[in-house]
């Protein structure tokens, strides 16, 4: 479909600038901060960094609905338990997300590699790239269409023949195209809060990853303008 953007009103909100070695509650009340001043009625595309930037993000949003669904496209499922339960990282992020209150469902896309994962259950679904590329619509089927929705997309979703430039990279991953259609099939027509882009790493030589990130960024900013089905 043409992109909406050039009608959209689109504001750069700036960098966050902490100070270097504050600690993660700073950080994340720096970010809540300046997420909670968009208001119910604002959207946002947050640009990582860290895949742990999600959780204060989504916690603003968050708290300005009474339910909440999040959409989670990564080659790792990032449930993992650190040896302090509190600590926030990469690799527990989604663990720390489906435990605040207004979060009800997250439905993860394009996990892969060896890792336990839990059964899916009410409020939790899982999808492998096999799954995706065979039933995209079993994915939509298990996004609902009466809560407003966060999308989080780790780059490491796609194969690394399409985005090399990130830390944990993982075989056989979604295609651009496919990441692509897969976003619009899910969230066209849902109302998307707010998203984040994350994991990118900038690396010598390499000119696909930023490029990726880039089309996949007007997609979802695209989406968060879009309105949603009455």
């Amino acid at each position: 479909p043409e992109p909406l953007l050039r009608d959209a009103e689109l504001r750069d909100a700036g960098d966050l600038v902490v100070e270097p070695g504050c600690t993660w509650s700073e950080f994340a009340g720096a970010l809540r901060d300046r997420l909670a001043r968009l208001g119910a009625s604002g959207r946002c595309v947050l640009l990582g960094g860290d895949h742990s930037v999600t959780l204060p993000a989504l916690e603003a949003l968050a708290n300005q609905h009474e339910a909440i669904g999040l959409l989670h496209f990564d080659a790792h499922a990032d449930l993992g338990v650190e040896d302090q339960p509190a600590r926030v990282s990469h690799a527990n992020v989604m663990r720390h997300a489906i435990a605040l209150p207004h979060v009800v469902s997250l439905v993860q896309v394009g996990v892969r590699g060896i890792q336990a994962l839990p059964q899916p259950s009410p409020g939790y679904a899982h999808f492998s790239v096999a799954q995706a590329r065979r039933s995209p619509e079993a994915i939509v089927a298990a996004m609902r269409a009466d809560i407003p929705w966060y999308v989080s997309v780790d780059i490491d979703v796609l194969d690394p023949s399409v985005a090399p430039a990130t830390g944990a990279l993982e075989p056989d991953g979604l295609g651009l195209a496919e990441l692509r259609g897969l976003l619009r099939a899910c969230l066209t027509g849902r109302s998307l809060v707010g998203a984040d882009l994350v994991e990118v790493q900038a690396q010598a030589g390499d000119r696909l990853t930023g490029r990726a990130a880039a089309l996949v960024l007007i997609d979802l900013a695209d989406l968060a303008c879009s309105p949603p089905k009455p």
